[in-house]
Formats: structure tokens, sequence, C-alpha cells
């Protein structure tokens, strides 16, 4: 809530020093192009991490609950446990994990990193990646509509 107060507060300085609302707007809109760019990066890196790691059957344990509140899926495979690189709707994870269940999983096992990505991580890495190619391809377009201006 602060960070919209701070923003706000400088939308109206910068239109109190005579800049141009179309000019404030169209630098807003590259701000939000280029966090859409970045999450494109960012989910278009973890499909290509996803396709690196190797596909194992692992057993799910339990949803776990970080200190920030977040829900993550754990696994089981060959007697050490994994978390699920991306976070789980809390609300749902009952209907979407069943105990003791095998699952097909992508697994990551190094010295500093031990992941896994399963069926919910493809979920998320695709609709991330088609979310923002069309934020960047629709604020794209808004842009260039408002230079006609």
């Amino acid at each position: 809530m602060e960070i919209f107060m701070i923003i706000l507060i400088l939308i109206i300085m910068l239109l109190i020093i005579g800049i141009n609302a179309v000019t404030i707007g169209t630098g807003v809109l590259l701000v939000m192009e280029l966090f859409s760019v970045l999450m494109f990066l960012f989910f278009a890196l973890s499909i290509l991490f996803f396709f690196f790691c190797k596909r194992r059957k692992a057993k799910f344990l339990r949803v776990e609950r970080s200190e920030k509140n977040i829900h993550f899926a754990v696994y089981s495979y060959e007697g050490e446990e994994y978390r699920n690189l991306y976070p789980l709707d809390g609300m749902f994870a009952k209907k979407m994990y069943h105990e003791g269940r095998p699952y097909t999983v992508r697994l990551k096992r190094g010295k500093k990193h031990r992941f896994l990505f399963d069926w919910y991580s493809r979920l998320v890495m695709v609709l991330g990646l088609i979310t923002s190619v069309t934020l960047i391809v629709g604020i794209g377009w808004f842009i260039l509509a408002l230079r006609e201006i």
C-alpha cells in the first residue's frame, strides 16, 4: 500500500512541475513493459531449466507451510525430501495432491540446490509464459497507440 502512495505522490509532483500526463503515462507503461519482459525471461529460463532436470517418480508426502505462510508440495525420492520449486495455492492443495501417491516429477539434485518440478510447476510455467507474452504485446501496442496522440 505504501508503494502506491509513493507512486501517486511522484506522479502528482511530476504534474506540478509541468510534465505532460501522456508522457507520465508512457513512462508508467514502459516500466510495466520492463517488468513484463523480466517476467517472460524468468518463465522462459524456468522452462529451459525444467528440461535439464531428470524425470523421476516421487511420492507426495505433504503440503508444507514456510515461515512466510507460503505453501509448498513436499515429495520423497530415494528417502530424501524435495520441495516443489513453485509455491502452490493452499486453498486447493487437498484437491490437487493426494498423500502417498507417486507423481512423475523433474528432479534437481545438487550440492546447494535440491528441488523438483511437478505437474503444478508445468502449469505455472506455461500460464506464466502465456501471460507475460500477452502483457508484452498488449502494453507494447498501447505504448505505440499513445505515441500517436
